[in-house]
């Protein structure tokens, strides 16, 4: 059992991408938690959201055509 602050804390993480003038979901309400010590596997099918939403942890997006909610 862990106690104090986590590691990294993800809560209704949305990123959408803008596309002309719409604006298309690339992740969509992830929620997760890493504690110290833990090790967090991400997985999934091409295109599933794996890297849109370890870069929009990181804060690497354009927010000109990015559209970001939740915490972080």
């Amino acid at each position: 059992m862990q106690t104090g602050k986590p590691l990294l804390e993800v809560n209704h993480l949305h990123t959408a991408f803008r596309i002309k003038d719409d604006y298309y979901d690339a992740v969509d309400d992830v929620s997760f938690t890493l504690e110290k010590n833990e090790i967090l596997a991400i997985v999934g099918e091409s295109g599933s959201g794996k890297s849109t939403l370890a870069t929009t942890i990181v804060g690497l997006h354009n927010k000109a055509n990015t559209r970001i909610s939740g915490e972080v």
